[in-house]
């Protein structure tokens, strides 16, 4: 099963149309807007919490979504989830962390456990970090 949590809807139905038709029914589509300080609506389940707020523990969970420019207390989006997300993963799963060069996201970074496993994978233009939990 496949949940994939998107904040840009056309994005979510193009990744419909990628999907396998025998894989579909293993796929949950989620459409959730970001809050943040430049939107006025109020809802409480929101992109940032959604790992959060519901009972799901997850073996993969890969943040790389919004993050460029975006407002926000600490920095972004993506340091919430990412934040949002250690309680989540399964033991032995894994946490990846998309452009994690950027040095807004060190906040989110440094609040996954020291002790899980940690792998940077860099190339000229970014880094994704990749920890498994122990």
């Amino acid at each position: 099963e496949v949940t994939s949590v998107e904040h840009i809807k056309k994005w979510l139905d193009e990744l419909g149309t990628k999907i396998p038709e025998n894989l579909k029914n293993k796929w949950i589509p989620k459409h959730i807007e970001i809050q943040n300080a430049y939107t006025k609506k109020s809802n409480s389940f929101n992109y940032d919490n959604f790992v959060k707020q519901n009972e799901k523990m997850y073996d993969i969970i890969c943040i790389d979504g919004y993050g460029i420019g975006d407002p926000g207390p600490g920095g972004s989006s993506r340091v919430r989830c990412l934040i949002n997300s250690i309680s989540k993963i399964k033991n032995n799963g894994l946490l990846v962390l998309d452009n994690a060069e950027r040095k807004n996201y060190k906040k989110g970074i440094d609040s996954v456990p020291k002790n899980w496993l940690r792998k940077d994978f860099k190339t000229p233009v970014d880094t994704t970090i990749i920890w498994r939990k122990i």
